[in-house]
């Protein structure tokens, strides 16, 4: 035992105090006198503490005296005293940490079977909640008093120790903003021991169900729990700037993240998927938290401190795992609403005071991959628009002034890139009628919209009359393939992209593809019309390299293998529009696109987009010109207009 414990202390108390407490310690019954236990804490509330009392203390928490049965006469005897005595305890202990440094383990051993026994049964003592021997007061009160008392953090790695300093967390975020904070901070420090690096550090998986347990709600819960956390610690490093502890709350928090949600914590997983936590984090806006924080985090220039720049970093790489992972991806738009471009290119003309250069690292590899990768989506390079419009000036001529040259010629490419995309989203925005083509070959009418009538069965085909699509179903060969188009569209459906996706997509692939290829690249079919062709928009090195091919050839097999796309296409339905293309005599083909929803970091990330094309787009054209192909005689006026034939 350590020598602050021992009873011999407890001479050095007064005489009355001392008799109380005497009396308490040498009882072995359950019960004991409370007017002598009320009289010893009061004495050490009084004197902050006085060192004399804690032997006494140490005494009050025997585990011994926990009860063993838990039948309802034993309990209601136990409640009426011996929580009264612990719970007053425990605050005795909070007022007097600096005290129990170096009697901390043994102090420990004590105090924790008392709070799990407290946190587990509180509801079966039938304790009022407004009592403060609640369980929830009983987390709140262990959470208060455990870091100030425990400098050993290693200890808290204990599961039923977590399960109620969670608890504490989660309680403490309904108090006023100056003991949330407070109490915040605390449980980072916590966390600091649990997920430290190395062998000693929690399971993720582990600690996920132990934050799920002591908070007593699922993954949807503990991100909201998570989220307003970061919130309140955001607002504090806006309100206290200088100050280290809302920094050191925040980012301890962004590392549980990291380490508790599997679909981030993994780098290099091959098969990377969205988990329930990391779908309730983006749903709570966790995205816009840590760009606005980063944005404030900039404006203050807490990069010049050690914790600031790590919270920086910590941050940016948090947002490049996010973008790399469907749904994440859809959230660049919000990102960059709060500021995250002008917030990264400021930093990116800053020095960094460390030697690795992590900082522009992560901040080369945002415009260099993770932007670059996100440039199909309508919505990411309108946000981008509306952004370099309203820091139009500010940006003029700033790689002159970034600290890199990786940055340098990561930024370079990225603004080409994004001036080729601007000016593509300015022509596509232009309005014009929005023309489709009957699915009917015997008839190909050329009307608005909202003048077809859609197949119920399959969601895709159009017809301009009921007699097009009887047509079709009898002798077009739809009634064979109407179950296939439906598997495809619902494909379609889960590839995450809305409608204006598909049509920015087009035109990427129709418009800004280069030509550079002849018809005698292509080889001769096995089988199929030679006017037949399918055209791939590859996506190579953020452009779209056009590959065409004739069905039954050696290339078909080559971009129709499964193992190029996480989600491989219907090949039936695929075969369906490839023989209406060849009886279409020119006038439909097949487009392949081949995209990457988010981060490309393996070749069978891509997902393989099927669309079915009016054949009179100027690039096809001039490719059947090259090879000796009659052109069709076609409405140039109509086809111009048309973004999908189906």
């Amino acid at each position: 035992m350590h020598p602050a414990l021992s009873l011999k202390l407890l001479e050095n108390l007064p005489k009355r105090v001392q008799a109380s407490a005497l009396a308490v310690c040498s009882s072995n019954g359950p019960l004991v006198a409370d007017s002598d236990v009320k009289t010893v804490l009061d004495y050490a509330k009084r004197n902050h503490g006085e060192e004399s009392c804690l032997p006494f203390l140490y005494g009050l928490l025997d585990p011994s005296k926990i009860p063993s049965r838990l039948d309802a006469e034993h309990m209601e005897r136990f409640a009426a005293v011996d929580i009264l005595r612990v719970t007053s305890t425990l605050q005795t202990l909070n007022l007097t940490s600096f005290l129990f440094r170096d009697a901390a383990p043994e102090i420990w051993s004590r105090v924790l079977p008392w709070v799990v026994f407290l946190f587990d049964y509180g509801s079966t003592l039938a304790i009022p909640t407004q009592d403060p021997r609640h369980p929830h007061r009983i987390a709140l009160d262990f959470l208060t008093f455990s870091t100030r008392l425990f400098s050993y953090l290693d200890v808290f790695r204990d599961r039923d120790a977590l399960r109620v300093l969670a608890c504490g967390w989660k309680v403490s975020q309904s108090f006023d903003a100056f003991l949330v904070s407070e109490l915040g901070h605390h449980f980072t420090v916590v966390l600091e021991g649990v997920i430290c690096p190395g062998e000693d550090a929690m399971d993720s998986t582990l600690l996920l169900e132990t934050l799920c347990d002591g908070i007593d709600g699922g993954p949807q819960h503990l991100a909201k729990v998570i989220l307003d956390h970061l919130r309140g610690a955001s607002k504090d490093i806006h309100e206290r700037a200088g100050d280290k502890k809302p920094i050191e709350s925040f980012l301890g928090i962004v590392e549980l993240v990291m380490h508790v949600d599997l679909g981030l914590n993994v780098l290099h997983t091959r098969r990377p998927r969205a988990t329930g936590l990391f779908l309730a984090l983006l749903r709570y806006d966790f995205v816009g938290v840590l760009s606005k924080t980063l944005a404030v985090l900039v404006k203050q220039k807490a990069g010049a401190t050690a914790i600031g720049e790590g919270l920086q970093i910590r941050i940016i790489g948090q947002l490049i795992l996010v973008f790399g992972l469907p749904p994440g991806n859809l959230r660049l738009p919000e990102a960059l609403e709060n500021h995250l471009l002008e917030s990264l290119v400021q930093l990116a003309t800053t020095p960094s005071d460390r030697a690795d250069g992590v900082l522009h690292g992560e901040i080369t590899i945002l415009f260099k991959t993770v932007f670059p990768d996100l440039l199909f989506r309508y919505s990411c390079v309108r946000a981008f628009q509306r952004v370099l419009v309203s820091t139009k000036d500010k940006l003029v001529g700033i790689e002159s002034r970034f600290k890199s040259p990786q940055l340098v010629e990561s930024w370079t490419a990225l603004s080409q890139l994004l001036t080729k995309r601007i000016a593509l989203l300015e022509a596509f925005q232009i309005k014009q009628p929005f023309l489709k083509v009957c699915s009917n070959l015997k008839c190909t009418a050329v009307l608005v919209k909202r003048a077809f009538k859609r197949c119920s069965g399959c969601m895709t085909f159009l017809y301009c009359s009921k007699s097009c699509q009887i047509e079709d179903w009898c002798r077009g060969g739809h009634r064979d393939a109407c179950s296939s188009h439906y598997e495809m569209y619902l494909r379609d459906r889960n590839l995450d992209l809305t409608g204006r996706d598909r049509s920015f997509l087009r035109k990427i692939a129709d418009v800004n593809s280069p030509v550079d290829f002849t018809y005698g690249q292509t080889a001769k079919p096995v089988v199929g019309s030679d006017s037949t062709i399918v055209i791939v928009a590859q996506r190579v090195y953020n452009e779209h390299k056009v590959i065409p091919f004739h069905p039954g050839t050696e290339r078909e097999a080559q971009y129709l293998d499964a193992s190029l796309s996480r989600v491989p296409i219907v090949r039936k339905a695929y075969d369906d529009l490839v023989r209406r293309a060849s009886e279409s005599n020119g006038h439909l083909s097949v487009d392949l696109i081949q995209y990457y929803p988010g981060r490309n970091r393996f070749s069978d990330d891509g997902q393989m987009l099927v669309m079915p094309v009016y054949s009179s787009r100027p690039r096809f054209q001039r490719f059947r010109s090259a090879g000796n192909s009659k052109e069709q005689d076609f409405r140039e006026e109509d086809e111009l207009l048309l973004e999908f034939h189906y």
